[in-house]
């Protein structure tokens, strides 16, 4: 008798920061495996909760109350990145350059292409075969029915691999069950993805700052503390076609 195959599941939680807006937009994925999921959730509500705020974004770190409630988040994704096998993807791209920079550009149109490449990118670096629950922030003009059978149709197409005994299929890259649009008043991570898409196009926008203040005060490195627990993952920085940049925090060991 066959034996049954135990797909593992998977969730993401997903946001933007200036679509639409400024010169530097980007897109961020948080996932992890869906064990963990609400352990994860538990603990970033209550540090939202216990910071006393309403809702963590990135556009709200201005003052002592949002700023010490985004370092503790921060600090706990970072820390927990290999104990949850939590990933955060980020995808930066710069409207100014020739291949976004178009008299009539369709900004939702783009919106929904970097939200394809994103996710696609994500999942494909977890287990073959996965199954996934996919809950975006909620923004009007989406088409999120074809952004998903765009994504469904990738996801289902087998792997030739090839193997000592021949050549064989692979199972899918990737099956969706959920996808769903969430209000991020109410999911707190899609507010971490917030988080992440802000200080992503912050570092981009203020980077020329950043290196001033490093030649200036080289014995101040570190933005956060984070204990010295970064030796439990890994920062990639792995540049795509011309005018986007994939950032990707993860495990030390993932892909």
């Amino acid at each position: 008798m066959g034996g049954v195959t135990l797909r593992q599941e998977f969730v993401a939680f997903t946001d933007e920061s200036n679509i639409d807006s400024k010169r530097f937009s980007a897109l961020s994925a948080v996932s992890m495996p869906y064990e963990h999921f609400s352990l994860v959730n538990g603990q970033v509500r209550w540090i939202v909760s216990t910071s006393e705020v309403r809702e963590i974004k990135w556009e709200k770190v201005r003052n002592d109350r949002y700023y010490r409630c985004a370092e503790e988040l921060l600090a706990f994704i970072i820390k927990n990145v290999q104990a949850y096998d939590l990933r955060v993807d980020v995808l930066v791209w710069d409207t100014h350059d020739s291949r976004h920079d178009v008299f009539g550009r369709d900004d939702i149109a783009n919106y929904e292409r970097m939200f394809y490449h994103l996710l696609r990118s994500s999942m494909t670096r977890r287990p073959a075969g996965s199954v996934w629950h996919i809950y975006p922030d909620e923004r009007n003009g989406i088409d999120w029915d074809t952004v998903r059978g765009c994504l469904t149709s990738v996801g289902m197409r087998n792997r030739l691999e090839h193997t000592l005994f021949g050549s064989l299929y692979s199972d899918p890259s990737f099956l969706i069950k959920t996808f769903q649009e969430r209000n991020s008043e109410e999911e707190p991570l899609i507010q971490v993805a917030d988080l992440f898409s802000g200080l992503a196009v912050f570092s981009y926008e203020k980077y020329q700052a950043y290196l001033a203040w490093r030649h200036q005060d080289k014995g101040q490195m570190c933005l956060f503390n984070t204990g010295g627990r970064l030796g439990s993952c890994r920062m990639e920085n792995a540049t795509g076609a011309g005018s986007c940049t994939s950032l990707t925090l993860c495990a030390r060991n993932a892909s």
